[in-house]
């Protein structure tokens, strides 16, 4: 079981400063409210890795109109979800400084279980947009590919 540190201890642990903290608000968060902040941050990255994927296809004009037409929809669709997790982002930065003042201070957070909530569930929604458009960008290259050797009558 993870037992809580409070700031002093932390700062022993880590020799203090801000990695100190940031472990301490992400100890809180997973005690208090069963909420990784890291989630979030990985959702981002993931978010742009799909965008800089997406960005590549559509440079490539090597296949048909109809291709392109799809590189065009997978590429709208994942600017959505960038806007998307940009704003679950925000509101996790929100919480997360709310949740460092109250460390500091060793105040009860001003956070309520809904808000921790409602950005769980953000993140799950998000999550699974990722991985649908993850799977059409994955299912958009094999056709690109197919296209390609028809079009070229290449093995």
């Amino acid at each position: 079981m993870i037992f809580p540190m409070d700031s002093e201890q932390a700062q022993k642990k880590e020799g203090g400063g801000l990695e100190a903290l940031e472990l301490e608000i992400d100890t809180q968060f997973a005690l208090q409210y069963d909420y990784l902040p890291a989630r979030i941050k990985a959702l981002l990255e993931q978010t742009h890795s799909l965008g800089e994927f997406v960005h590549g296809l559509s440079g490539n004009q090597y296949y048909s109109e109809q291709l392109a037409k799809k590189v065009f929809l997978l590429e709208s669709d994942a600017s959505v979800l960038a806007l998307r997790v940009e704003k679950a982002a925000m509101k996790a930065d929100s919480l997360g400084a709310e949740m460092g003042r109250a460390v500091l201070r060793k105040e009860k957070p001003a956070i309520q279980k809904a808000e921790v909530d409602a950005l769980k569930k953000e993140a799950g929604e998000i999550e699974a947009e990722l991985n649908r458009l993850i799977d059409r960008g994955i299912a958009l290259v094999a056709e690109m590919k197919q296209d390609f050797q028809e079009r070229h009558g290449t093995a």
